[in-house]
Formats: structure tokens, C-alpha cells, sequence
């Protein structure tokens, strides 16, 4: 696994710190970023798993990107077991 800097950068700017880490689990985006509003946290986002942006607990970046999987993991456990029981009522 490979998170990617996906900061966008103002041209003026010298000193280039990431405030966006993104990652690709096949089609499923994690994304761990600081949000306009609350920008001494760090925020999880992904549209695979309909997670507009929640709040982690990590205040460093790397505790914050293992948060996000543990989190990623959850929600993609929680979306496979809803999928299998819609698939088990269209096989009934």
C-alpha cells in the first residue's frame, strides 16, 4: 500500500507540507486530509464507502493513516456483510 501526497500547492508558497494523503485499495479511495474548518485534526473521506468526512483521533499523520484503514476495514466489513444479505434475497 502506497499513500499518495494529493495536496494542492499555492505557487507562492516555499514551504510545501501535505494536508491530503490519498490511497487506492483497488476501487476503494481512503483519503486522510485537514478540513477548512477544523484544521488541527485529521479527517477521513472516501466515496466508495459514503464517507463524506469524519474526524480521526490521530493528531500525527501516520496514526491518523492507520486509523483510516482500521476505520476503511470496518466499513467495507459492514457494506459486505449488507451486500450479502440483499444477494441472499434475491437468490431465495
Amino acid at each position: 500500500m502506497e499513500w499518495k501526497d494529493a495536496s494542492t500547492y499555492s505557487k507562492s508558497v516555499a514551504d510545501r507540507i501535505p494536508t491530503v494523503w490519498k490511497l487506492f485499495l483497488d476501487n476503494v479511495d481512503v483519503t486522510v486530509h485537514r478540513h477548512i474548518y477544523n484544521k488541527g485534526a485529521w479527517h477521513i473521506s472516501s466515496k466508495f464507502l459514503d464517507v463524506d468526512t469524519m474526524v480521526l483521533n490521530g493528531k500525527e499523520i501516520e496514526d491518523a493513516k492507520e486509523e483510516a484503514l482500521d476505520l476503511a476495514a470496518q466499513l467495507i466489513n459492514k457494506k459486505i456483510t449488507e451486500l450479502q444479505r440483499a444477494y441472499q434475497q434475491i437468490k431465495r
